[in-house]
Order: C-alpha cells, then structure tokens, then sequence
C-alpha cells in the first residue's frame, strides 16, 4: 500500500498515448484532433511525517527494511479502517519507525487478547487510537505497561459497560471506611461482582488525555476506577455515555437506607480527579441538579460541556436562563458548552439571576449555592416585569345619542369593522355612520373623525379610556370649546332655552341656517356675507388712488405672468396649444425641406413661417421678461437677470438668435447653404423643449431617475458585465472563422447591437459555439435590459399618485386656515376673553337698529341667492370666517322683539356630553356692524 500510494512510477509506456477527442464542424468539414498531454508525476523519495493508509486493505506489515528507511520521518501514522488482526504485525510496524508518536488503529480486527510476551517496550509513542477495536481490557492492561510515555489514549466505541481494571485493593479499602479511598466501599458492597472482576494494575501517571464516548457505561463509580488507573488526566470525554448520576451511589433508594455513606460517597465523588480541567458529559442520561453541584466540587475543571441533558428537556427555562443558572452553579468553570471565555461582567449577571430564580421556591428546592451567593451579593430585590407588547383590546367611552357605554374594542380591526359591530347597537347601516374619535389626553384639540373605513384602529393610538362620539359635527364641537373658555357669568345658566324642535348638535350649522330662517341670530350673522371684503385684522380694505392704480398694474403683470408662465383656464391653454402647433409646423417643414421633390414649396412656407414665428416668440420673451416683476425674486435689474439665467429663457435667446440669423441668410438665397447654418437648425428644434415652460417633466424624470440611482446603476453594471463577457466569448469563437469579427472593436459592436435587441444583422456568428453564445446573449438582453424601462415606469407611477396626493393635501390648506382664524376671532372677539390679540384696537361695535318682521324675511331670500352666487363672494370664507370681530354690545336697542334667543344644546346632562351645554347668550348682540345692510 506504501508503494502503490508514495512510490509508484505513474505513467508508463501505455499510459502515454495520446486520447483525442473528435469533433465534427459544419456539414462537408474535415474531422479534427486535439491532443491533450498530461504531465507524469515524479515519486517521493521518503513519506512526509503525517502518514495516512486509511482503508488500503492492509492485513500485514510487509518488508521491514523498506519501511525502516522509507518511514524513517514518519511521526503519525494513520491504518484505520484496515484488515489487521495480529497484534505482532503492528508492533513491527511500529518499531521500524523510529520517530512514530501517535498511532491509530481504529475499525481494525484486533479484538484477540494481547500476550504480554510478544509486546515490546515502546518508548516514543504518546498516543493512540483503539476506536471501534473491541479491545478486552487485558490487552489494555498490556498496552499500558509497555506504553511508559503514553498522554493521548482513545477508547470510543468498544461497548465498554464496566472497566475491568482498577489501581485499588477492595480489601484495603473495607478495612479503614474513613480513609480517602471509601468512596468506592459502599458500591463494591452494591456490586462485589464488579470488583471480583477487576484487575489490579499501578497507576499510569503519563496519560493526561481519555476519549471514552459512544460507551454503553452507566455508573459513575466505573468512571471513578479510570480516575484511579489515570491521576494525572486533564482531559476527559465522556460523550454519549447513559451516566446517570455523577455520585458513587447511584440509586435513590439505596442512597435512603444508606444517608450516612451516601452523602461521604457524594462529596467522594470529584477526589479521583484531581487534575481534570476539561470534561465532556453530553447526551448523557442526567436529570438531577444536584450532579451540577458535584461538578463544582472537582479542584480544577475549567471546561466543561453538558448538552442534551434530559434535565434540560423539563426544564421550563430558555436557553439563556438555562446558561446562567449553569454559570451560577459552576464558579470554577470558565468556558462552559465550548462557548467563549466567561467574563466578570456575564458571571455577576448569572449569580444575580440565579438568586431571582430561587428566591421565590420552596426551601426543600434551594440548593447550597444559593446561600453562598446571598452571603456575596446580598439579598435582590425581584426584577419589575415590563411588558411591552401593545394591548389587543381596550375599554374606551361610546358616546351615541343620549348615552354613554363602557366597551372592549379590538384595536386591530378597521374602522369599518367597528361600524358593523355598531349596526344593531346605533340601528343604522355602517355608510350613514358618523364617528369621532376623542383622545382623553389632548380634549382641548377636539374630536378627530374616523373617516377612512379601511385605517386600522391602533393607528389611532386609541388608549383605554377614549371616547368614540357617533353623530357629532365638528363645526358644533369647535363651538362648544370656545364658550366653554369664554368663562361665562353663573347667572346666564337661567336663560338658556333649548334650540328649536329638530335641532340636534349632529346637524350641521350651515342646515340649521337655511332651515329656519326666523332665527334672528342668524340672519344677524349672515349680514356679514354681503359686507366688504375685510384684511386679516378684521379692518375693511380702503386704497387711496395711487395705491389702486399701482395695484391694477401688477394685477395685470401678474395676469401677464400667469397666463404665460403658469397656464390655467381654456384660454391660457388654448394660447399655449396654438403655439405648440406653431412650433410643431416649423419642425414638419424643417423635415419636408431636406426631401428633394418637396424641397421647394417647402422652403418658401418656411421662411414665412419663420419670420412669423421669430417675431412672435420675440414679443413673448420680452413679455416674459416684463411680467417676472410680480414675484419679488425678479424685481429689479439684478431680478431681471436670474430670470434670464433660467434654462428655458437661455434655451428661448438661442432658438431666437439662431432663427435671426437663418433668416438673415435666408434672405439673399443661402438658406441651408453651409454647414454651420444646418447646425443652426438644430437650435430651433429646442422649441419643442420650451412648450413645458415651468420644466415639471424634467423635474419629475429627474426625480424618478435619482430615487432608482442605485437600481439604474447596479443594472447597467450587471449589462455591461454581460456585455463585456458576451463580446469576449463570441470575440474567442469567431475570430479564425468570421472574417467580421477580426479584432474585440467589432465584437463589442456585434454585442451593443444584440442586447439591446437591434439586430441589424450585418454581423452574425457561423460557429454553433458562437450561435450558442449569441442565443444566450439575445435572451440576457430581452429578460435583463428591460429592467430599466420596468423601474423608470414603476417610479413614474408612484410619483404621479404622490402628486396627486400632494394635490389633495393643497386643497385643504385654505379651508383649514379659514377654519383656524374663524374660530380664534369668534374666541377672541368675546367680551370675557383674555386674549390681548392685536387687532382689538380695531373693533368698534356698532349697534343696529330693531327691524320688522319683513325685513327680516327679506334679508334672508337675498342671504340664500348670495349664497348660491359664487360671484356675491370676493373671496373664499366660511361662514364663521365672516365673523371677524364679535363683541357682545348691552345696548337694548338691539335686542330683539320678544326677548332674547337663547342657544342650549339638547344633550343630556347624564353623560359625558352633558359638559358641552354652556350658556350662550343671543349672538345678536356680540355682532359688529361695519355697515348698514343694501
């Protein structure tokens, strides 16, 4: 095997002729050979010192002179898995390797018994291995004595139930029960047989290190008699092993009869020991705490693995806590399970912890190390236990009619959901279902409407104790706040008086307004509808001459600027259509010009069209120009000359400079006469590019292209890799067939063109590799170079339906500014505010005059028509905004006929609700007149 591995001369005389391999090219072509030479290894002149013959159906040593001087470097030796059954063939083997340290003879046949008279002394060899060899523990015994320096002995694997050999005298050990050897008195009377069995060697004090996994070995005092034969073992590995308990005696019941020597056996049972600093008990048959305890006792283990413990399996723990209550119990052990080192900081956490875990059981379960760990860190207090999971259901206030109810909501259903349950409880289908959600913590904000059925309510922040209100308006509510801050007197609690009948706080204002127009408070209020168009402050807006004339000039230049910049209405789009297809003509001349039978006609209409044109974008620039003063950026000479800097103005001046002076040409007959003048022409297509005046499409292209950056550029890398690899392979294939793919130029050319799925079909492959190739090409281009187009257009749509919500959200600005200033008027106009807004100076209450009846009903046919009138209005209100400095005025004159209208909300005073109903005197006194009605 040595010879046929190491030294065999590989190649011969039949082994170097040459294999060809045959390929056909296209029909009619001659066969081709292509010869493949291998190069002939030399032999090794010695082995190298690591020898492996694993599985070489070795049964014998051969010459012994061979192997003297060819393995005479040899330090390890590996013969598993061979056919050896005689031991005399190893250990000539052995002895004509000088240097050999470490052997191993795993899976051989060598389970006869060792004579001791065919062993010879072995002074260099310090470890082997009997994996799987089913060697009696005679021939153990034999090796032993002749292995004088052996550190490193394996022992896997045999079936080993008991360990027959033993360094202690059982007689001996009954005549002193005290003495330090007792600890294996009370089994040798469990089990004399296994003592009468044992055979009586002196100790090896060279072995440090014993693999005995994978053996059927139960009791620990079996495990104890290697502890005896081995003192000086540091490592042990006991995997695999049924051990069930690490104490000399292994069963309860005996241990019960037995306490006395139990306990002297238990704490026996690490003295045998000494020297072990790593041990390996996993997937053993362990479930007791208790041998966790034992192992801390042992002087000087550090490294210790128990996995797959049947304790671990009952224990209601994670694996984390499982580390800590190990580490707690093991205060010698620094690498536990072959994890990292156990530092200071994860060893104090481990002993806390623990204590925590047993500060609470019953003293029957609290072990030994648990008061020793008080006596160090004091008695803890118990960890708060935080829980940050969100609730699933909460308990909020349901406010619906007269009623107010406690119920359980589940937060991670929709709106929707919530309408359905409500259904039986409102009797009203979910669509006519209004409700409000109301945070107890930020009342002062109002109501917030749940109008989106498909919103989760946890996005709500909904927390138990909330209010969910059905049928409330909003407009009401705002209302409500501000007479609640008003801090009205006590005594106009007395005159309040409810609305009138069919009024609830769920209708809307506006309805109660057109509903009954014999409320005088309103058709006060709506007085305001047809007064002058008022500022901010509430002050009408009064201009002097000079202040109207400048203010009708930048109107107009304004309109000028919109009408021009910012195209809206038909008018403006029809403008900018017109000049698009202005534009459009020049372009379709422009084309028909360079055709030769149209090239005549063609010319003559265009230096028409272009003069009228040229003219035309002329005035428009200048307009352009004059109209950007109404923006304050613009303003000025410095103002005029950022706007000129703008892309399109500059792309208007070179349009405009290159039709003057196509025309100036064109007019002595040299139209299109040089080159420099058809590259004038290309300027005047830049027309097209200024039809998008304000550039939205650029900046929404751009935009698009700059969110996917990484995606374009990670694709195009990907394409150009394909491309380069593509090209080169084609490049490789075709160069000596195809005489147009002569130089890479050409093949990159050829794969630009397939790619991108062009094809002009001016050059294509011959070779079935290069085929091969180009069909691998054509579907990377097809599958892979529309990525692009896909990620461009995706991002398209999803900028388009952003805009459209930036639209909706921009339409709402207005009516919530009007809402917000409406309703700090209506606050601050009162006569018990503490507001000390700055436009009180301006409010001067101007009582009116008591009318009849007819003016009354008068005032209110014109209130509706105004109203239906989007032209009565100059500018866009509400009605509250209208009411921009309401003041309560004492005077009797304008106290209506009858008394006074009082205002009372018809919700009950039984629920929470009822906190709404605020005094609220007749609004026609707090209104301020700035005119007599026309």
């Amino acid at each position: 095997a040595l010879e046929r591995k190491y030294f065999s001369d590989y190649g011969s005389e039949d082994d170097d002729e040459v294999k060809d391999v045959r390929t056909l090219g296209e029909k009619g072509s001659r066969k081709r050979l292509i010869s493949i030479f291998i190069p002939r290894l030399s032999p090794l002149m010695c082995v190298p010192e690591l020898l492996v013959l694993n599985d070489c159906d070795i049964d014998r040593a051969g010459d012994f002179e061979s192997i003297r001087e060819k393995c005479q470097h040899v330090r390890e030796l590996d013969l598993a898995q061979n056919k050896l059954q005689d031991w005399q063939e190893v250990f000539q083997i052995v002895m004509h390797m000088p240097r050999i340290e470490f052997l191993n003879l795993s899976k051989n046949h060598l389970s006869g018994t060792l004579s001791k008279s065919c062993v010879p002394p072995i002074s260099n060899l310090r470890g082997i291995v009997l994996n799987g060899t089913y060697l009696n523990w005679e021939s153990i015994e034999t090796l032993l004595k002749n292995l004088p320096v052996l550190e490193e002995l394996h022992l896997s694997l045999n079936s080993y139930k008991e360990i027959l050999i033993d360094s202690t005298n059982p007689d001996s050990i009954c005549e002193n029960c005290h003495c330090k050897a007792y600890s294996c008195c009370h089994n040798a009377e469990i089990d004399k047989r296994s003592y009468e069995k044992c055979r009586r060697i002196p100790p090896h004090t060279a072995l440090k290190t014993l693999h005995f996994t994978g053996n059927p070995v139960e009791k620990w005092t079996e495990i104890c008699r290697l502890g005896r034969i081995f003192p000086c073992l540091e490592k042990l590995v006991l995997a695999k092993c049924p051990i069930k308990a690490i104490a000399l005696v292994d069963d309860c019941n005996e241990a019960a009869s037995y306490n006395h020597h139990s306990r002297m056996a238990n704490e026996a049972s690490h003295e045998f020991f000494p020297s072990l600093q790593f041990l390996n008990l996993s997937s053993s048959s362990i479930d007791m705490w208790d041998n966790i305890d034992r192992l801390a006792r042992f002087p000087k283990l550090i490294n210790l693995r128990v996995k797959n413990w049947p304790l671990w399996e009952n224990l209601d723990c994670t694996e984390h806590e499982r580390r800590q209550l190990l580490i707690a119990r093991l205060p010698n052990v620094t690498i536990l399970n072959g994890g990292g080192v156990i530092g200071a900081d994860e060893r104090e956490a481990a002993e806390r912890a623990f204590i925590r875990y047993y500060m609470e059981k019953p003293e029957s379960e609290i072990p030994l190390r648990y008061n020793e760990l008080i006596a160090k860190h004091g008695r803890l207090d118990p960890l708060v236990n935080v829980n940050f999971k969100p609730e699933k259901r909460v308990k909020i206030f349901l406010t619906y009619h007269d009623q107010t109810e406690s119920r359980l909501v589940d937060i991670n259903r929709t709106v929707q959901d919530l309408k359905f349950k409500l259904e039986k409880l409102l009797h009203l289908p979910s669509n006519k279902m209004r409700l409000f959600y109301l945070d107890q913590d930020y009342k002062d904000l109002g109501p917030e409407e749940m109008r989106f059925p498909n919103k989760l309510l946890y996005s709500y922040n909904i927390q138990a104790g909330d209010e969910i209100i059905h049928g409330f308006d909003i407009t009401v509510y705002a209302l409500i706040v501000l007479w609640e801050t008003s801090q009205y007197e006590e005594q106009s609690i007395s005159r309040l008086s409810p609305l009138p009948t069919g009024i609830y706080w769920d209708t809307s204002l506006r309805r109660a307004l057109k509903a009954f127009h014999s409320w005088r408070a309103a058709l006060e209020i709506s007085d305001r509808f047809v007064e002058p168009r008022m500022s901010l402050l509430g002050k009408p807006i009064n201009y002097n001459r000079g202040s109207r004339r400048d203010a009708r000039y930048r109107r107009f230049q304004s309109r000028v600027y919109n009408f021009l910049e910012r195209p809206r209405g038909p008018q403006a789009v029809s403008y900018h259509i017109m000049v698009f297809l202005m534009v459009f003509t020049c372009l379709a001349l422009s084309v028909f010009s360079t055709i030769e039978e149209y090239e005549k006609e063609a010319l003559y209409i265009l230096f028409r069209m272009e003069l009228l044109v040229v003219v035309w974008f002329t005035m428009e620039f200048f307009l352009r120009l004059w109209s950007s003063g109404c923006r304050s950026r613009y303003q000025g000479c410095i103002g005029r000359l950022k706007f000129l800097k703008r892309p399109f103005c500059i792309i208007d001046i070179i349009t405009i400079v290159a039709s003057v002076v196509v025309l100036g040409m064109g007019t002595s007959g040299q139209v299109f006469a040089t080159s420099a003048l058809r590259g004038l022409r290309f300027f005047q297509i830049l027309r097209m590019v200024r039809m998008d005046r304000r550039g939205g499409t650029w900046k929404l292209l751009g935009s698009v292209v700059y969110a996917h950056r990484q995606e374009l550029i990670t694709t195009m890398y990907i394409g150009f890799l394909g491309l380069i690899f593509a090209s080169f392979l084609v490049y490789l294939m075709e160069k000596d067939v195809n005489a147009k793919f002569n130089n890479f130029a050409q093949a990159l050319w050829w794969g630009v063109i397939t790619l991108c799925t062009v094809g002009y079909g001016d050059m294509v492959p011959e070779t079935w590799q290069g085929k091969l190739i180009a069909s691998f090409c054509a579907l990377l281009g097809i599958s892979f170079f529309a990525l692009p187009a896909g990620i461009l257009g995706s991002g398209f749509a999803l900028k388009v339906q952003q805009q459209q919500r930036q639209k909706h959200m921009i339409r709402r600005r207005q009516p919530a500014a009007t809402l917000i200033q409406s309703l700090w008027r209506c606050y601050a106009a009162d006569e018990h505010s503490i507001s000390i807004a700055t436009w009180k100076i301006h409010q001067v209450a101007l009582p009116s005059p008591p009318a009849s009846s007819e003016y009354w009903d008068r005032l209110f046919k014109n209130l509706i028509e105004n109203r239906r009138a989007s032209s009565s209005f100059k500018h866009n209100a509400s009605f509250v905004a209208r009411l921009p400095t309401i003041r309560r005025h004492k005077s009797p004159s304008i106290q209506p006929p009858g008394g006074d209208v009082i205002v009372k909300t018809s919700m009950p005073s039984s629920t929470r609700a009822s906190r709404y109903a605020r005094p609220v005197r007749d609004m026609n006194q707090s209104v301020e007149n700035l005119g007599e009605y026309k």
